[in-house]
């Protein structure tokens, strides 16, 4: 599929399967690319680091206010390195039930509609917000920079974060979203 603006006016082309059983590609069409996207996401990072518009010491909480507890001492390095403790809420939750944990009623209730829509056979992308609201309802598995736990939550937060620092606010989160089909 292929995307062109031509005057302002956005033009969408796709050709081709969408699966094996020859599903053809429309311009709504998903491919769930799970882990490949955290490499570019930390390519990304460094790129943005090199061009001093952050720094992998710099704590993340003051780039993502309300997004984390302040005063979180969770650094870029650790989000990029798993070392930040942060729940998996991709690979380790249960979003159904971590909803009823949440203390903000809109996510809440963004939440609940996700899961109806899923429900009934909608394709759901839950947005990074979400996730890391959802993996904030669990203790951290440990404290920032002392263990090592592969997260997906950490790169939505490094992917949040690299949008806050250089203004990018086309950029999709990581590509780890939670999806439903």
């Amino acid at each position: 599929m292929a995307e062109v603006d031509l005057d302002g006016v956005d033009r969408f082309w796709s050709s081709g399967s969408a699966d094996t059983a020859g599903t053809s590609i429309t311009d709504h069409t998903r491919f769930r690319i799970a882990s490949l996207t955290k490499p570019f996401v930390a390519a990304l990072v460094m790129q943005a680091r090199d061009e001093h518009l952050l720094s992998l010491d710099q704590t993340v909480s003051p780039l993502l206010r309300g997004v984390l507890p302040d005063g979180d001492p969770i650094t870029v390095r650790m989000l990029l390195n798993h070392t930040s403790g942060v729940f998996d809420e991709v690979d380790d939750g249960n979003p159904a039930e971590d909803l009823d944990h949440l203390h903000d009623p809109d996510l809440q209730a963004q939440g609940r509609r996700l899961m109806e829509e899923a429900a009934h056979g909608g394709r759901v992308v839950y947005p990074d917000r979400l996730i890391v609201a959802l993996s904030e309802t669990h203790p951290r598995y440990f404290a920032p920079g002392t263990g090592y736990h592969y997260s997906t939550t950490d790169y939505q937060l490094a992917a949040m974060v690299l949008r806050a620092a250089t203004g990018a606010a086309g950029l999709s989160a990581s590509g780890q979203k939670m999806c439903t089909r």
